[in-house]
């Protein structure tokens, strides 16, 4: 950082043609410092320059800027109303100052940003994995439902033994009966038969 008193360039000549009229003017004189700033990497965006101006501004201001309120142009000039207690070897000394806190702070933003992005990524991973376990167990309660209501269906259309055995017997015993009663037609059909046999023989 380089300064010297800034000095606005001298009037080039009088005016010699026009009206002369009276102005009024409130004007004080006073003297402006200019520091030519050195920023690496160079062609950074204003807004960067001007937030490593201000950290330097914020860091040093008991030092240094104590009141001065100095004005940048987001490049590399940088104007105060007062000149700065500092000499170009205090000046080097304090840019690597300010180029190790800068890169300490880059450090530390980069290795949040690495945490907080590892802990988005890992509640990412567990709301999956959550999800996939209710997932499954959503499954499993369906499947177990699913055979709850095939035992029932079976049970429910299970034959009834007792019922099937009883109607068998009835059907066997009707059988004999019937059985029994074609035996006794075919034995009285006989005994007529034999009958009309010995009726014929006599006759």
């Amino acid at each position: 950082m380089q300064g010297y008193a800034f000095k606005p360039p001298p009037r080039p000549h009088f005016g010699t043609s026009g009206r002369t009229i009276k102005l009024q003017a409130t004007f004080f004189e006073m003297d402006i410092y200019h520091y030519e700033l050195d920023i690496k990497p160079e062609k950074c965006p204003r807004r960067v320059n001007r937030e490593i101006v201000e950290h330097m501004v914020q860091h040093f201001k008991t030092q240094i800027f104590g009141d001065r309120k100095p004005v940048f142009d987001g490049r590399k000039n940088l104007y105060t109303a007062m000149p700065l207690p500092i000499g170009r070897d205090k000046v080097q000394e304090q840019e690597r100052d300010i180029a190790l806190q800068i890169r300490e702070g880059i450090k530390q933003r980069r290795n949040q940003q690495f945490t907080r992005l590892a802990d988005k990524l890992r509640a990412e991973w567990e709301n999956s994995h959550t999800q996939k376990i209710q997932n499954l167990e959503k499954l499993y309660l369906g499947s177990l439902r699913n055979m709850g209501e095939g035992h029932r269906q079976a049970k429910e259309n299970e034959p009834d033994l007792d019922a099937l055995a009883r109607r068998a017997a009835e059907r066997k015993r009707k059988a004999e009966v019937r059985h029994k009663e074609a035996l006794k037609v075919q034995k009285n059909q006989k005994e007529i038969l034999m009958k009309q046999k010995t009726w014929h023989i006599q006759a």
